[in-house]
């Protein structure tokens, strides 16, 4: 068992000394999960799938590394550094909806509580009301969409 935590490798739910918190994986999850819907209905009105599918993808690579903190933090500050101009010059194409993945992701970082007793909380609820505002106006845009 030595060996494995060594490794960095998780074994039956024990997180090891590197690894990501689940508050934080949560948080990058639910910032990938919600632009893909709305995204795949914006592709049939004229979405440029590239894009799209680009930014999905930086959306989601913080996820591959929650076995290293630094690594996931590093991540997450250059997906959302990467998300914010790409949501504001491509707003008229339909590329808005990475904004609040943009803005989700860096709040990331700040969310284990091991590290940051203080600012982990305040992060994690700025992060869930971004994220439930987010729901809300992606679930409108695919109500409209739906139409």
């Amino acid at each position: 068992m030595a060996h494995v935590e060594a490794a960095g490798v998780r074994a039956a739910g024990v997180r090891t000394a590197g690894a990501v918190h689940s508050w934080q994986t949560k948080i990058a999850a639910a910032a990938c999960a919600l632009p893909p819907v709305p995204g795949l209905l914006m592709l049939a009105h004229g979405l440029p799938a590239p894009a799209f599918f680009a930014a999905v993808l930086v959306t989601a690579a913080p996820l591959a590394f929650r076995g290293h903190r630094a690594a996931f933090g590093a991540a997450c500050v250059i997906a959302g550094c990467l998300l914010l101009p790409t949501a504001f010059f491509g707003f008229y194409v339909g590329l808005f909806i990475f904004l609040f993945p943009a803005l989700v992701l860096p709040l990331a970082v700040f969310a284990d509580p091991t590290r940051h007793r203080i600012g982990a909380p305040v992060a994690t609820g700025v992060a869930c009301l971004l994220i439930t505002v987010s729901a809300l106006i992606h679930g409108c845009v695919v109500v409209v969409l739906a139409r």
